[in-house]
């Protein structure tokens, strides 16, 4: 990832849809290497989607394994189905977008919990707050761990738009069980639903 900002099957996706997609199967993982630069977002389907992206029924298979090099408050953003949203539709009643995907961190340089820190969700690692990000009826059932940073369920940072009739299914935590030496990191935030909020985040259901 050292010289490539959006991986995924998708890297951006501005203002178009990707509908009815299946990404892997079963045991199938990514082992990312290299350097994540600051603003470097990974998911199988879609790096990054903007601009009134629609991302309906889609469905990842793929584990990450992240053994990259991420630097201090280097933002990094890691999802199952988005890396990074700005006013994107994800999901929609009857349209789902389901992450079994299992996304561990095991040793990580960046040791910050904000917006320079790494943001982990099963669906969206990070919804920014810019545009609204809509998330509707999604289900993680992956496994979400990292040792800092902001880890949730169904997204990382949820900071603007409407989460509702969604679902996690899948442990998150803080990972530090993993790690050769637990000291020296900032708080964590987790949540089953969302990591991290802001007052233009509504979450429903």
């Amino acid at each position: 990832v050292t010289s490539q900002t959006y991986t995924g099957l998708f890297g951006v996706v501005d203002g178009g849809s990707v509908t009815d997609l299946k990404v892997g199967q079963d045991g199938d993982k990514w082992t990312i290497t290299g350097t994540a630069n600051a603003g470097t977002a990974i998911a199988p389907v879609v790096a990054f989607a903007k601009g009134g992206a629609q991302i309906t029924a889609c469905t990842n298979n793929v584990d990450i394994d992240f053994k990259a090099t991420n630097n201090h408050e280097a933002l990094l953003m890691l999802s199952g189905i988005v890396a990074r949203s700005t006013g994107a539709t994800i999901g929609a009643t009857g349209a789902a977008c389901v992450n079994n995907g299992d996304i561990v961190i095991t040793e990580i340089l960046n040791k910050k919990n904000q917006l320079n820190g790494v943001n982990m969700g099963g669906i969206c690692g990070h919804a920014e707050i810019d545009k609204a990000t809509n998330i509707t009826a999604c289900v993680n059932n992956g496994h979400m761990a990292c040792p800092t940073g902001r880890g949730g369920g169904i997204c990382g940072s949820f900071l603007n738009g409407k989460m509702s009739a969604c679902t996690n299914n899948g442990l998150v935590e803080d990972g530090t069980q993993y790690k050769s030496d637990a000291k020296g990191y900032d708080y964590k935030r987790m949540g089953g639903l969302a990591g991290a909020t802001d007052a233009a985040a509504v979450i429903d259901g």
